[in-house]
């Protein structure tokens, strides 16, 4: 199959509007883009960085580059995976062409308005880059939205005694779980894909845990508050709130001699009251902390209508809501939210007028890799930013066997089936992920903002 991936150096103002620069072909005939075939095991992105080694003698950074664009993204931003061309523009500035500059392959380059483009230049060519420069500088759609393009990583250390509600239970708390060696194999995957993550403990797992927790932060990843007990934050008052964020802190910080930043309310469990959340993140701010992230923007489960992507509240607190995927049938105004002095706007924020959250293990395993995967991918295109998040008890097939086991006095019809549901193929489906989309931790992210 005919596939080609193609660099497209571009300024946003020159003398006669937006400047491309191209390459003049080795028989002085022909302008084109720089870039060419892939060889065998290559992807796109393989493909545009040995080119450019090759042609230009540039190295070029990996996450600057993303997946590239396909001419059918381009039109509807479709993605259609093997479409046989994939174009990867590159906004640089006046330092571009750098000096010393030299083309290996070809005649020579040279910067082209994009209204002027040659005559000598195939017609398909001219198409790729209006429709780009439609995009770009008409819509104002950049390709890159944030210096990181990888999910941000993050998993709820809690026992299935917190998750079932069942903290004084002697049933649940005194079964011996798997979560040693779940979370021990997690880190072995995750130094293979040189990925790092955010783990949020509940303290008093972390206090029966110090070695593990330990080893987390010796691996590089960040810890955070998970509540002291998985006590739900709605269910609190604020004092009750401040004492829970600040015991379970103190908890973490000691054991693993860190300062602890951020914060999860169990269950997503975040205030729907507006003046009691600007409360509780004023409350977070206080105790030390620097980042939550509680916010589900979703019906039912969640506070609808907010944002999906990361944004600063007021009281100075950064927002890491879970990521939602939206219907596109209504586009809701978000500066409303900015009235009632909850949040400042984030640059751009899209919403649909019927968001589901899908980024969880529940959601991987109903969905699958594949479409699980180009979700992912659609949302680090589009917004720039996606999380997930996953429970330890969901990559442990012998606690949710159990869990499964249990009558209606714990879990109901639902519960059982909701945990057990294909739960032996969420470790294959999720360590197979880690290679092609790689993570961070939410601190990361957060830097380079």
């Amino acid at each position: 199959m005919y596939q080609v991936s193609l660099l497209l150096p571009y300024k946003l103002k020159g003398p006669y509007g937006p400047l491309v620069y191209l390459q003049l072909h080795s028989n002085g005939l022909k302008w084109r883009f720089f870039g060419g075939h892939f060889k065998k095991g290559e992807t796109p992105l393989d493909v545009v960085i040995r080119e450019t080694r090759e042609e230009l003698n540039l190295t070029l950074i990996r996450p600057e580059l993303g997946e590239g664009w396909t001419p059918i993204e381009l039109i509807c931003r479709l993605r259609i995976p093997f479409a046989g061309i994939y174009l990867f523009p590159m906004e640089v500035d006046d330092s571009f062409p750098p000096e010393g500059f030299e083309i290996l392959e070809g005649c020579e380059g040279k910067w082209w308005p994009v209204k002027e483009l040659p005559d000598a230049m195939s017609f398909l060519d001219k198409l790729l880059i209006k429709i780009w420069i439609l995009r770009r500088f008409v819509l104002n759609q950049r390709y890159i939205v944030t210096p990181l393009k990888c999910p941000v990583l993050t998993f709820d250390i809690e026992e299935p005694f917190h998750y079932a509600g069942r903290n004084n239970d002697g049933r649940f708390k005194q079964r011996k779980y798997g979560l040693n060696e779940v979370v021990l194999d997690l880190l072995e995957h995750l130094e293979l894909a040189g990925a790092k993550a955010t783990f949020f403990w509940v303290a008093s797992t972390a206090k029966k845990y110090p070695q593990l927790i330990r080893e987390i932060v010796r691996k590089g990843h960040e810890v955070a508050s998970h509540g002291t007990n998985h006590q739900l934050a709605s269910t609190q008052s604020l004092v009750q709130f401040v004492k829970d964020i600040t015991l379970s802190k103190e908890i973490i910080e000691d054991i693993v001699q860190k300062k602890v930043l951020g914060y999860r309310a169990p269950g997503w469990s975040w205030p729907h009251n507006k003046n009691q959340r600007m409360r509780f993140y004023e409350a977070l701010r206080n105790a030390g902390y620097i980042f939550d992230s509680s916010v589900l923007p979703a019906a039912v489960i969640g506070i609808p209508g907010l944002p999906g992507i990361p944004y600063q509240t007021n009281s100075g607190i950064w927002e890491f809501p879970l990521p939602v995927f939206g219907i596109p049938l209504v586009t809701k105004n978000l500066n409303r939210f900015a009235k009632d002095g909850l949040y400042t706007p984030p640059r751009h924020a899209w919403r649909g007028s019927i968001c589901l959250p899908y980024s969880g293990g529940f959601f991987l395993r109903c969905l699958g890799v594949g479409i699980f995967s180009l979700i992912l991918s659609y949302h680090l295109k589009k917004e720039g930013y996606v999380m997930t998040y996953i429970h330890p008890g969901e990559l442990s097939a012998r606690d949710a066997s159990w869990i499964r086991g249990l009558d209606d006095r714990y879990f109901n019809l639902f519960e059982r089936w909701r945990v057990g549901f294909r739960n032996r193929r969420l470790k294959a489906h999720f360590f197979s992920l880690l290679p092609k989309h790689s993570g961070c931790s939410i601190n990361e992210f957060l830097q380079s903002m």
